[in-house]
């Protein structure tokens, strides 16, 4: 393979990546909006596509379980909240007084 191709597949491939995390990262602050406005079952799905568009981590499953909660998703919430702790979350004692998760 030429050099000059080869540079070029590559630089696909950085972009490429560049612009999934960039999905990721808009549609994570789209759920946020959406979330502020109390808008939730339209976070919810924006966490969804976020979470299949890029490397979630452990806070935005979160939120995406709160968010899941205050839509009266429990199973969707506990789900999340599950991807939450395997990811890293470990506050214990916020986890139990997030008012969100009631």
């Amino acid at each position: 393979m030429p050099k000059n191709i080869a540079v070029v597949i590559v630089a696909i491939l950085v972009l490429s990546g560049v612009a999934w995390a960039q999905d990721y990262d808009q549609l994570i602050r789209e759920a946020q909006a959406k979330t502020v406005a109390e808008e939730y079952d339209e976070a919810l799905e924006l966490y969804g596509r976020a979470f299949q568009a890029g490397e979630p981590h452990y806070a935005d499953y979160y939120n995406a379980a709160c968010v899941a909660a205050l839509a009266g998703e429990p199973d969707r919430a506990f789900a999340y909240l599950n991807e939450a702790v395997e990811g890293g979350l470990i506050e214990r004692e916020w986890l139990e007084s997030d008012e969100d998760l009631e």
